[in-house]
């Protein structure tokens, strides 16, 4: 009788098992579907959302008449990449575009140069010589335009809701505010020589900056491929190429004093070694040695244009000087 128990309880141990068994395989293909499809998510969605938009024709949706040009222009570059391409410096690390941080790079380099250039214009164009008073819009805008670009949500130091996008847009409305009122006459572009030569003395500087740091990290360059060389390439690309799409709207404000100065050839020649420097476009940034005889240090060729750039720019702020 026992024998016969024991008999039926293994029999039905082992058929509660047989009519299990099956379920177990679903779990890990349940599981490995998931897995593909949030890696292909990843890449998809980095991949579909990586652009680096280096486009030297850009031309802004809104144009001020009787405004300025400059104006509009970084007004419509902040738009674009804040909301038609996306801001990415700020996604968090789940975000597809974690794998892809050149375009990251290159809006954060761009920001950085838009916004040292309100600067500027706020301290000398916006305003009648240096005792003018400072436009409030210009103002808003400048300091706007210096947050923090890897502010998502929240900002942590705070606590508040404050992503960069926000103060982005709110910078570029003020710079629009301002261009309104350039346009009715009652804000202020001053397109003297000397304030084209402080705009232009700003940008030499910065590219002076930018080439102390490329230096500084060829210096260090041990190996092939490099995410810090990479990353450093990228952010002076951003930089470079807002610069060189500013510096041909400056062309149209201060069209008269660039007559006047007889300095176009020179103006051509400068805008050309800007638009070469944004120009690069290595399919992978390589971090070879620089007098390495295989591989190339396209950090090294970034330097040399901005240092041709920031040469040109010098004599055209010698020659408005005279």
């Amino acid at each position: 009788m026992s024998d016969t128990m024991s008999v039926s309880r293994w029999a039905g141990t082992a058929a509660k098992r047989t009519l299990s068994t099956p379920r177990r395989p679903w779990r890990w293909i349940t599981l490995g579907t998931a897995c593909l499809l949030a890696f292909a998510w990843f890449v998809a969605g980095g991949v579909l959302r990586h652009r680096v938009d280096d486009n030297l024709a850009f031309t802004p949706p809104i144009l001020t008449a009787k405004g300025s040009r400059t104006v509009d222009v970084a007004a419509g570059l902040i738009a674009r990449e804040v909301d038609q391409n996306g801001w990415q410096p700020n996604d968090p690390w789940f975000y597809p575009t974690a794998l892809t941080d050149n375009a990251a790079n290159f809006q954060s380099g761009m920001m950085w140069a838009i916004s040292r250039l309100t600067v500027e214009l706020t301290d000398h164009v916006g305003r009648l010589g240096t005792v003018g008073r400072i436009d409030d819009d210009l103002q808003r805008a400048m300091g706007l335009l210096q947050y923090p670009g890897d502010v998502w949500v929240l900002d942590l130091r705070s606590l508040l809701p404050a992503p960069s996008e926000a103060q982005y847009r709110s910078g570029r409305d003020s710079l629009l505010n301002y261009n309104k009122r350039v346009a009715q006459g009652t804000a202020v572009f001053d397109a003297r020589a000397d304030n084209l030569a402080a705009l232009l003395n700003r940008i030499a500087r910065d590219m002076g900056a930018e080439s102390e740091s490329i230096e500084k990290r060829v210096a260090q360059s041990s190996f092939v491929i490099s995410r810090s060389a990479d990353d450093l390439f990228y952010q002076i690309k951003g930089a470079v190429y807002a610069y060189a799409v500013l510096f041909k709207a400056l062309e149209a404000d201060f069209a008269q004093v660039i007559t006047d100065a007889r300095v176009q050839t020179l103006w051509t020649a400068t805008q050309q070694a800007l638009d070469d420097a944004a120009s690069l476009r290595p399919l992978i940034v390589l971090d070879a040695p620089a007098d390495g005889s295989v591989f190339a240090n396209h950090l090294a060729a970034e330097g040399y244009y901005i240092l041709r750039a920031k040469a040109r720019l010098l004599d055209l702020v010698g020659a408005l000087q005279v």
